[in-house]
Protein backbone atom coordinates (compact mmCIF):
# COMPACT_ATOMS: atom_id res chain seq x y z
CA UNK A 1 0.00 0.00 0.00
CA UNK A 2 1.12 3.38 -0.77
CA UNK A 3 1.85 6.05 1.84
CA UNK A 4 1.55 9.64 1.61
CA UNK A 5 4.13 12.30 2.92
CA UNK A 6 3.21 15.68 2.02
CA UNK A 7 5.68 17.85 3.01
CA UNK A 8 3.02 20.60 3.73
CA UNK A 9 5.17 23.66 4.02
CA UNK A 10 6.87 23.14 0.64
CA UNK A 11 3.51 22.99 -0.73
CA UNK A 12 2.63 26.21 0.50
CA UNK A 13 5.53 27.52 -0.58
CA UNK A 14 4.86 26.45 -4.36
CA UNK A 15 0.95 27.30 -4.23
CA UNK A 16 2.17 31.02 -2.86
CA UNK A 17 4.49 31.23 -5.86
CA UNK A 18 2.28 30.10 -8.06
CA UNK A 19 -0.54 31.99 -7.22
CA UNK A 20 1.85 35.25 -7.29
CA UNK A 21 2.61 34.31 -10.74
CA UNK A 22 -0.89 34.01 -11.91
CA UNK A 23 -1.75 37.48 -10.53
CA UNK A 24 0.76 38.40 -13.41
CA UNK A 25 -2.09 36.95 -16.18
CA UNK A 26 -3.96 40.08 -15.37
CA UNK A 27 -0.61 42.52 -16.19
CA UNK A 28 0.11 39.92 -19.60
CA UNK A 29 -3.71 40.57 -20.46
CA UNK A 30 -3.36 44.20 -20.27
CA UNK A 31 -0.12 44.60 -22.13
CA UNK A 32 -1.73 42.11 -25.02
CA UNK A 33 -4.24 44.73 -25.63
CA UNK A 34 -1.57 47.46 -25.44
CA UNK A 35 0.18 45.65 -28.15
CA UNK A 36 -3.28 45.30 -30.67
CA UNK A 37 -3.96 49.19 -29.68
CA UNK A 38 0.18 49.86 -30.92
CA UNK A 39 -0.22 47.45 -34.21
CA UNK A 40 -3.44 49.20 -35.26
CA UNK A 41 -1.93 52.11 -34.83
CA UNK A 42 1.25 50.88 -35.91
CA UNK A 43 -0.56 49.58 -39.29
CA UNK A 44 -2.36 53.33 -40.00
CA UNK A 45 -5.26 52.58 -37.90
CA UNK A 46 -7.20 51.39 -40.66
CA UNK A 47 -10.96 50.36 -39.95
CA UNK A 48 -10.87 47.42 -41.69
CA UNK A 49 -7.29 46.51 -40.44
CA UNK A 50 -8.83 47.48 -36.65
CA UNK A 51 -11.56 45.03 -37.37
CA UNK A 52 -10.22 41.98 -38.03
CA UNK A 53 -7.95 42.59 -35.22
CA UNK A 54 -10.16 42.89 -32.86
CA UNK A 55 -11.80 39.96 -34.46
CA UNK A 56 -8.26 37.81 -34.21
CA UNK A 57 -7.95 38.75 -30.35
CA UNK A 58 -11.63 37.88 -29.88
CA UNK A 59 -11.73 34.38 -31.37
CA UNK A 60 -8.05 33.70 -30.85
CA UNK A 61 -5.92 35.25 -28.39
CA UNK A 62 -8.74 36.09 -25.68
CA UNK A 63 -10.13 32.51 -25.59
CA UNK A 64 -6.55 31.44 -24.91
CA UNK A 65 -5.73 33.75 -22.55
CA UNK A 66 -9.23 33.03 -20.28
CA UNK A 67 -8.75 28.83 -20.28
CA UNK A 68 -4.84 29.52 -19.49
CA UNK A 69 -6.49 31.72 -16.31
CA UNK A 70 -9.15 29.59 -15.79
CA UNK A 71 -7.06 26.36 -15.56
CA UNK A 72 -4.80 28.08 -13.24
CA UNK A 73 -7.04 28.98 -10.84
CA UNK A 74 -9.27 25.87 -10.97
CA UNK A 75 -5.39 23.98 -10.29
CA UNK A 76 -4.61 26.59 -7.89
CA UNK A 77 -8.03 26.25 -5.47
CA UNK A 78 -7.58 22.33 -5.97
CA UNK A 79 -4.68 21.97 -5.09
CA UNK A 80 -5.36 24.35 -1.86
CA UNK A 81 -8.28 22.23 -1.40
CA UNK A 82 -6.10 18.84 -1.44
CA UNK A 83 -3.68 20.25 1.21
CA UNK A 84 -6.16 21.39 3.37
CA UNK A 85 -8.09 17.53 3.41
CA UNK A 86 -4.46 16.27 3.85
CA UNK A 87 -3.79 18.64 7.08
CA UNK A 88 -7.25 17.93 8.46
CA UNK A 89 -6.93 14.18 7.73
CA UNK A 90 -3.24 14.34 9.62
CA UNK A 91 -5.23 16.03 12.67
CA UNK A 92 -7.70 13.44 12.59
CA UNK A 93 -5.47 10.55 12.45
CA UNK A 94 -4.05 12.25 15.54
CA UNK A 95 -7.81 12.53 17.44
CA UNK A 96 -8.19 9.11 16.96
CA UNK A 97 -4.82 7.95 17.97
CA UNK A 98 -5.14 9.70 20.97
CA UNK A 99 -7.97 8.41 21.94
CA UNK A 100 -7.19 4.82 21.36
CA UNK A 101 -4.04 5.61 23.11
CA UNK A 102 -6.28 7.28 25.97
CA UNK A 103 -8.50 4.35 26.11
CA UNK A 104 -6.00 1.60 26.79
CA UNK A 105 -5.03 0.07 29.92
CA UNK A 106 -2.00 -0.20 31.25
CA UNK A 107 -0.95 -3.99 31.54
CA UNK A 108 -1.08 -5.00 34.96
CA UNK A 109 2.00 -7.34 34.53
CA UNK A 110 4.48 -4.88 33.44
CA UNK A 111 5.76 -2.65 36.68
CA UNK A 112 5.69 0.75 36.58
CA UNK A 113 8.69 2.82 35.90
CA UNK A 114 11.57 3.13 38.97
CA UNK A 115 8.83 0.46 40.48
CA UNK A 116 10.91 -2.77 39.75
CA UNK A 117 10.77 -5.50 42.42
CA UNK A 118 12.95 -8.70 42.50
CA UNK A 119 13.88 -11.08 39.04
CA UNK A 120 16.19 -9.71 36.34
CA UNK A 121 15.93 -6.18 36.89
CA UNK A 122 16.78 -6.02 39.77
CA UNK A 123 20.11 -7.90 38.95
CA UNK A 124 20.98 -5.36 36.00
CA UNK A 125 20.06 -2.69 38.55
CA UNK A 126 23.04 -3.60 40.67
CA UNK A 127 25.11 -4.60 38.45
CA UNK A 128 24.73 -8.21 38.38
CA UNK A 129 24.35 -10.06 35.22
CA UNK A 130 21.31 -12.76 35.17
Amino acid sequence: MATWDIHTAEVERVLRNAGASAEDYIADEMRVNEAFVELGAALGGSPHVLKCLGEFAEAVVYPHLKTIFANTTSALEGTTSALIAYQEGDLEMARQGRATAAGASFPVDVPAAGHVSGGPHRALRQGNAP
